[in-house]
């Protein structure tokens, strides 16, 4: 009996070994792309309880084997946790440069405690004081009461609306436009075609803050090909060079379109990581669907998430270092 344990378990580390390689295959098989390393850990733990529970009984050393064959299969999704869904320990970095991303999923008028949805949401990005905070879906009661504040009329602070995204940003916005070559994707029917948005700030020379910004915005739905959305994605935006890619990208950090989408980037939260990373649902995030995507030279100190108070996703928040 002892050997059903460990031999479920080795299927399941095989399983989450070819996640990636499945999922590429696209149509419904891209599905399996969504499954987080901590969902296949806690199966193949699972696995590794009933072995203990069958193998401590008894002193036939076949037991003991397979208990060891059980806790090898827990070593891949273990490490995979560890890298793409719990980072380490937060501590701040001192006199970081922060850029906060945010999908705030158009906070209305809601209200929780007397306290309106837009105005808990405004609030905490007020209370997080980044140097840059982009915001996708802001509404338009989160641009018209920021635009209102004190730090915008006494000019300490720049906001910029442009297309889905709101930029509020104490470094001048040299510009700001919606890459059109987006439009026209032959990806099928969506509610929310991709978007993107190109922003380029005036930051100080040194440090390793972006100054070119890349806002993407992918569709929710799961029914269409990712992986080519991917690819048509990247080549209407091979022209572009951003420094640092935000999105709401609808896909998990190990499926393979994600990869497509930004050749040459890496995901931030797998170095910088601190914290656990989900992003959705906001209430008990447990997909990691928010990417800071980043170039080798760009990489933050350290990404964590926040809660916003309302709407569906958590957001990001990045610490950037001031040394070169």
């Amino acid at each position: 009996m002892a050997i059903w344990p460990a031999l479920v378990a080795i299927a399941l580390s095989v399983g989450w070994a070819s996640t990636p390689v499945v999922a590429a295959l696209g149509g419904r098989f891209q599905l399996i792309g969504l499954v987080p390393d901590w969902a296949w850990l806690a199966a193949v733990g699972f696995c590794m309880v009933v072995a203990v529970m069958v193998s401590v009984p008894g002193r036939d050393p076949r037991r003991w084997r397979c208990l060891a064959l059980t806790s090898l299969a827990t070593v891949g999704p273990l490490i995979g946790t560890l890298q793409r869904d719990l980072g380490m320990p937060y501590r701040s970095v001192e006199g970081a440069g922060t850029l906060v991303f945010l999908n705030a999923n158009d906070p209305g008028e809601r209200r929780v405690d007397g306290v309106r949805d837009c105005d808990r949401v405004l609030a905490r990005l007020i209370e997080l004081d980044a140097d840059v905070t982009v915001l996708v879906n802001p509404g338009w009661r989160v641009p018209s009461a920021w635009r209102r504040s004190a730090a915008v009329r006494e000019g300490r602070l720049e906001v910029r609306w442009v297309g889905s995204v709101l930029v509020a940003s104490r470094y001048e916005v040299r510009s700001m436009r919606v890459v059109e070559t987006l439009r026209g994707l032959q990806i099928g029917a969506v509610k929310s075609p991709p978007q993107a948005v190109e922003i380029e700030l005036e930051v100080p020379d040194g440090g390793s803050f972006p100054k070119r910004i890349l806002v993407v915005d992918l569709p929710s739905e799961q029914g269409i090909d990712r992986m080519e959305m991917s690819r048509q994605v990247a080549s209407r935006l091979e022209f572009i060079q951003p420094e640092l890619i935000l999105g709401d990208l609808n896909m998990a950090p190990r499926s393979p379109a994600v990869r497509l989408l930004a050749p040459g980037f890496d995901d931030a939260f797998r170095s910088s990581g601190r914290g656990w990373g989900g992003t959705w649902p906001r209430d008990a995030p447990f997909l990691r669907i928010d990417f800071a995507l980043v170039s080798a030279r760009f990489k933050p100190a350290t990404v964590r998430t926040f809660d916003p108070g309302a709407g569906g996703h958590r957001g990001l928040v990045m610490e950037y270092s001031n040394e070169e």
